[in-house]
């Protein structure tokens, strides 16, 4: 289900990941075009740095964003533009990211149900931080996204999987987490890794491990970066290890009244996952 185009990553993505510390290996090629950012971009001496300085203020940078911003899958389009939409809202508004849209459970049984999805969409306060985070999730997001291009309501599933699964758990346990987000990363970052399975992974060009590894990096990264164990990212970990084998065994798969309304209306969604698919040929 996922080995067709296992080596699709956008260039962009995997630049950042040297940022985030996850970028792919020579095993791993991008299929994007000579305008995407390749290992000059970050040259070490200075007259490199100077040159990417100027990539970053240049009118060709801007259009790279705008075209990968225009190539993203439809679901990871729509989720970080509503979440850069609500966060900049709070930004200039003053109050942070609106109360109207974090997980309260109390407004959801009050009907105010839009708080079950909103809440993931939170990756704290508008600015650098933010959209360095932003761009991590994209860059997996969408590349699940994309393999799953000839069968999107997998994906659907696999989102509604882990956002419900969570949910659930934060419910029974007590929980009311306000950046849901970066938990739902951490499920996204398993499967993916799951999907890689054995490719090697270079962590800020000071050693490779193994994609299957690299959720747990992280989640070693936030444990001493915060002092204390990251009991919510880790159920992120744990969905993702539920939902990717049981998807595989066949426990979790689309139900047919969604695949039936996939079929019926799909309309401009299929042609976009079409054109996604073009991709893989």
């Amino acid at each position: 289900m996922y080995t067709e185009g296992v080596e699709y990553l956008p260039n962009l993505g995997t630049s950042l990941l040297k940022i985030r510390g996850g970028e792919s290996g020579s095993d791993f090629d991008g299929s994007g075009s000579d305008e995407d950012f390749d290992d000059s971009d970050f040259g070490s001496d200075i007259d490199g740095m100077s040159d990417f300085d100027e990539s970053l203020s240049s009118d060709s940078f801007t259009s790279r964003m705008l075209q990968h911003y225009k190539t993203t899958p439809p679901v990871t389009k729509a989720f970080l533009t509503t979440s850069f939409a609500l966060t900049f809202y709070g930004y200039i508004t003053g109050g942070g990211y609106p109360a109207f849209a974090t997980l309260d459970y109390g407004g959801v049984f009050r009907g105010q149900v839009w708080r079950l999805l909103t809440g993931f969409l939170n990756y704290g306060p508008f600015g650098i931080s933010y959209l360095l985070t932003t761009q991590f999730v994209w860059t997996y997001m969408s590349a699940i996204e994309r393999l799953h291009h000839d069968q999107p309501t997998e994906f659907f599933v696999m989102m509604m999987t882990g956002m419900g699964s969570m949910l659930v758990a934060y419910f029974a346990f007590g929980f009311e987490p306000q950046l849901l987000a970066h938990n739902l990363s951490t499920f996204l970052v398993y499967i993916w890794s799951r999907i890689h399975e054995g490719m090697e992974v270079n962590l800020m060009e000071l050693f490779n491990i193994k994609a299957e590894y690299l959720p747990w990096f992280f989640l070693l990264q936030t444990f001493l970066l915060e002092g204390q164990l990251p009991t919510l990212d880790l159920l992120g970990i744990v969905f993702g290890h539920i939902y990717y084998h049981w998807s595989r065994e066949g426990v979790i798969k689309t139900p047919g009244w969604m695949m039936d309304l996939w079929e019926e209306r799909g309309g401009k969604l299929k042609t976009a996952y079409e054109v996604i698919g073009q991709d893989f040929r």
